[in-house]
Order: structure tokens, then sequence, then C-alpha cells
């Protein structure tokens, strides 16, 4: 059965009238136009019942296009990507096939880390083209720990896969090294003895070695730290621990039953990509109560992120992805050969966030040939934070792209490291429309047949003169060329998120305009009376951490003017402002993992 979206009621809304700052030469009020919404608020996705695991969220805006099959795929991911599919947008459901998976490459100059689906394009409904937004997680890349590696947090779960993030488990005979097998039932690696096992933070011999073995994905230097002592002093005669590359022993020390102090240790070891290095426990006479804490931590050096913060190590990209399926599986070439648009600059740790963002989805424009999209720029050297625009004439040819540069459309994207000693004045995106756009986080972009431009859709902010209060919430401008744009107007208001949010509050992202009456096969027209998607991200408890995120739409309906708006029949009043109490048990925390 078909996935029923669901329609919820909310509290009044307060529609906030803002006063409107000097338009551009060519632009007046007239030409902004004016909008409410006109319908309940209604649940695309629910967290709480529609996901496939812990992390399955909407983590990016709505990007919809209609397959070869006639079937409707909505896109709205994290950076495990699935997709939503049905015969309509009203009945698009949740299939936890994954299609494409982030490859957390730790090497910055790949642009591979985590990615996800940010817009797609189809010409035919079988292959389909997309951007997509590239963050590289200095906190994250070249640190390996054998216990976090261990356990699975989507699915709160211990990991079953040999060689996730590098890790496997084995045990050894002497003469070779076999791997072992995962036991659901125990939540632990077995091996072929009866007591040869490995946990998340132990390992325990028996006959043969237990043996938790890191396989490096880079050349350079790591360090490896951690402690290794007796887990269970009841019995047994003790262990020897080791720590080998290859066959080198690197260390190694002999524990007493009983010894709850142990040893610490702290090697500096190069490696070279596909080396292993191996952490053995080995029993003595007794194999009973040999279970040992054995639990390492690897880094690279020099340490990619020494403040450990996300967003002070959050260097961003838009790469390329395509499907060949029909939207069943995406892949990319070689990195970084997939790389479509970043700025001159190498990733520095903590000194972000910084880099090009994923914007808009793409759009064609029939009247020169190209495709559109929208950029968001951070501040980094000579590039300025605000939103650019890009375009091509070849979906399939990642460095075709070319940006903005306050004149023309002449940007060439480098690489930084392939080509580091590029001028990189020349490099630089130039933002459109400052004035009118400022503090606008673009998120969607299409053509408006009711106001015949095109239509940019985003969270923002912007200063109400009459009660001289920020308002912040969800905003729209106007454009007949994509670079002019007219002063944003508030769609509805809203709490959204910030780096100032209070981390126990929820708060809407991610808007986008989809029209479910459009025909064209990537949704990229918009009438009068488009849906507003967004995601809702409820308050905190300590179980979700933040992940609890639904996707959500509103009807809405578009004005020539304000007195248009005002003059037309009642409609009922929906609450965009977000809710002290959405969902039942909500309590307070914090999850960051945001774009």
């Amino acid at each position: 059965m078909m996935h029923k979206i669901k329609s919820r009621l909310l509290p009044i809304l307060q529609f906030a009238t803002i006063v409107l700052i000097a338009a551009p030469a060519g632009y007046g009020t007239a030409d902004i136009g004016d909008v409410k919404v006109i319908g309940p608020e209604e649940i695309v996705f629910d967290w709480t019942t529609d996901r496939c695991d812990m992390l399955d969220i909407p983590d990016l805006p709505a990007r919809a296009f209609r397959d070869a099959d006639g079937k409707v795929q909505l896109i709205a991911t994290h950076h495990t990507n699935r997709r939503m599919i049905g015969d309509t947008l009203d009945s698009v459901k949740r299939d936890c096939n994954i299609i494409m998976n982030s490859h957390k490459d730790t090497d910055p100059s790949k642009f591979n880390y985590s990615e996800w689906l940010s817009a797609v394009y189809t010409l035919d409904g079988n292959t389909i083209y997309t951007l997509v937004h590239n963050e590289y997680q200095g906190h994250k890349a070249g640190k390996w720990h054998a216990q976090d590696d261990f356990f699975d947090c989507s699915s709160h779960r211990l990991r079953s896969t040999q060689g996730h993030n590098s890790w496997y488990y084995q045990e050894w005979n002497g003469v070779r090294y076999r791997d072992m097998r995962f036991s659901s039932q125990n939540n632990q690696w077995r091996g072929s003895r009866k007591l040869c096992s490995i946990g998340p933070v132990w390992a325990r011999p028996h006959e043969y070695e237990a043996a938790r073995k890191w396989v490096s994905p880079i050349t350079g230097t790591v360090t490896i730290t951690g402690k290794a002592y007796d887990r269970n002093p009841k019995c047994g005669d003790g262990v020897i621990v080791k720590i080998l590359k290859g066959r080198k022993e690197l260390w190694s020390k002999n524990i007493s039953n009983g010894d709850g102090k142990g040893y610490d240790f702290n090697l500096e070891v190069s490696v070279k990509k596909g080396e292993a290095i191996y952490f053995r426990v080995n029993q003595k006479d007794n194999p009973n109560c040999d279970a040992t804490y054995f639990n390492p931590t690897i880094t690279v050096n020099p340490c990619r992120c020494p403040s450990g913060d996300y967003f002070k190590c959050w260097y961003n990209a838009i790469t390329f992805a395509k499907s060949t399926d029909r939207g069943h599986t995406y892949s990319h070439p070689e990195a970084p050969g997939h790389l479509v648009a970043c700025v001159p600059y190498q990733y520095e740790a903590d000194t972000g966030p910084w880099g090009i963002f994923s914007g808009s989805n793409i759009i064609y424009n029939s009247k020169d040939g190209y495709y559109y999209a929208m950029l968001h720029l951070e501040n980094r050297f000579l590039q300025d934070r605000g939103t650019g625009v890009m375009r091509t004439k070849t979906l399939d040819d990642p460095k075709s792209w070319r940006a903005w540069d306050g004149n023309d459309f002449n940007v060439h994207f480098i690489n930084p490291y392939t080509e580091p000693n590029t001028d990189p004045a020349k490099h630089i995106c130039q933002p459109v429309s400052r004035d009118q756009t400022s503090k606008m986080r673009v998120r969607s972009l299409t053509f408006n047949t009711y106001f015949n431009k095109f239509i940019l859709v985003g969270t923002g902010g912007k200063w109400d003169t009459e009660n001289k209060k920020l308002v912040h919430g969800f905003y729209y401008s106007l454009s007949d060329d994509l670079i002019h744009w007219t002063p944003k107007k508030l769609i509805m208001q809203a709490t959204v998120y910030s780096r100032r949010t209070s981390p126990g509050d929820g708060f809407l992202s991610y808007p986008s305009l989809i029209d479910p009456n459009d025909t064209s096969r990537n949704f990229e027209v918009t009438g009068r009376r488009p849906y507003l998607y967004y995601t809702r991200r409820h308050p905190n408890t300590r179980q979700h951490q933040g992940r609890d995120r639904d996707l959500v739409r509103v009807p809405i309906e578009f004005y020539k003017s304000e007195e248009e708006k005002n003059s037309s029949s009642p409609s009922r009043k929906i609450s965009t402002k977000m809710m002290s109490v959405g969902k039942t048990g909500r309590g307070k925390g914090f999850f960051g993992d945001l774009q």
C-alpha cells in the first residue's frame, strides 16, 4: 500500500508584514508580489514510522523527478542516500535501499568524504545527473576509534560487517589470519574456538590469538594510542598483548591476572596505504577469564582538526554523480575527477566553515540552452559570502560548469590541490544581488508561471523596522535573468536553524517549492499554488539526539500584490511558528550534523 500523506493542523500563525528595503533598478514593490499559506501541514516522511535507520533523516531540500517508468522519485536525504518513490507526489514512500553511500575518504584533496545527492536532473528518466553536496568533516576524518567504529549509531546495534571504517576482526593461529564471524546472538565477533572473540573494547583469546586489524586507507604517519588491562580478575593467569605492523612487532606487554591498571601505549608509526596494524591478545596456559580491555585509537598526523569542532573543520565543495538505472543507484568518476565547484584554497583545520555549498536544484533555461543552479558561498580570503549562480550545457561533464564573475559566466573552477599555483582571483564566484538576497540561504529554484519569473526560495532573516526585530523564516525572491533579484519577501515566519539556535529547540529548515501540477520531468516549473516542502526538526530527546526530523509540506498561494492577497477569500491560518511541543516526549540534547 502506498504511503499516505498525513495532515496535521497546527496552532494559529502570527503572519508578519515586513517593510521592504529599496529594490534595484528595474524592480519595484509591485514586482515582488505576495504569498500566504492556504492549507494544513502534511507529513510526507515521518521519521518515527518511516525511517530505515536512526540516521535516515531529511537533511537537504526535497527534489523530485519522473523516471522512465512514470514513477515520481523524491529525494531529501542524509549522506547515506535513499529515495522516496510512488505514482504521484501524494503517494511517495520511503525505499530503504541505499542509492549511494558516502565514500568517507579521509584525504581532503579527493573531495570524497560525506556526500548528499542535492540536485537531480534527468532528460529521459533513465539517466539521472546530480550535483552532490560534499562535506569534508575534519573532526571525523583521519581518526579511527575501535569502540566508536564497532558501534553503529544509525541502528543502535553493533557493526556486523568486516572492513567497516578500515577495521577487521580475525584470529591468528600461528600461521595465518582468518576472519571471525559476527554473532548477532552475542553481539560480538566469534572465532573458531569456543572462547575466542572480540567485542567493542575487549578481545579474548582461546588457543588462537584474538586479532583486531586496521588497514590503513592512507600513506603517511599515524599516532596509535590507548590502554590495555585485565577485565576479569576473578580467575585465569593473564595474557600477552601485542601491536604489530604486518609481522613487525611495535609494542608488547605481559598483563598479569587481576592487573586492572594495565599499560598505556602511544606510538607514532609510518604507514602505506593498504598496510595492516594488528592488535593481538594471546593466552598463557589457562584460557579462562582472559577478556582483555584493548581499545586503540588511530589518528592521522598532523591532526586534521585539533579543536574537534564540526563547524571549524568543515570544508565544502560541489561534486557530480550519475545514475544509469533510473535512479536505483548512483556513482561518480574516480575522485577527484568528479569535482564540480570549490573555492581555490586548500583545506585548513579550524578555519571553517567555508567553501561552496549546495544551493538550489537544477533548472533548464530554454532561452539560452543552459542548465542553471544557484550556490551558497561562504567567506574565505577573496571569496565573499552570498548567493552564486553557475551554468552548463553539458550535464555529464563535471568540469563544464561556469560561474558568474560579476560580468559574465567566466569563472572556471579549479582543484586547488592539482593546480596550487593558479591565481585564485581568477576563480572566485561573485555573489548576485547581495543587497536583495543578503542573509538568505538559497535552497530552491523554479520558473514561476504566475509571476513569469524565476523564483528563489531559502531560509533567512530580515529586519522589521516597525517592530524593531529580525524576522526569521522562509523567504522568496524573483528574477528575470537569475542575476538581478527582487528584495526577499517573507513566505512564513519560523524558527530556523543557526549556530545560535538553542540545543533543546526544534526548528524548520530546507525549504523548496514543488508543484504537483507541473508536467515537466524535473518539477522545475511552479504556478500560483505550489507546495512548500521543508524539514521540521523536533525538539531533542536524549534517545534521538536531534534526529527526529519529518519532511512536511504546506500549500501556498501567490498574489500579484498585498492588496490582492488581503481581498482574497479567507483561508485557514496554519501555524508555521515552531511548536513548543511537537510529538510527545521531547526533551533536550543536541545533534549538530547539519548543512
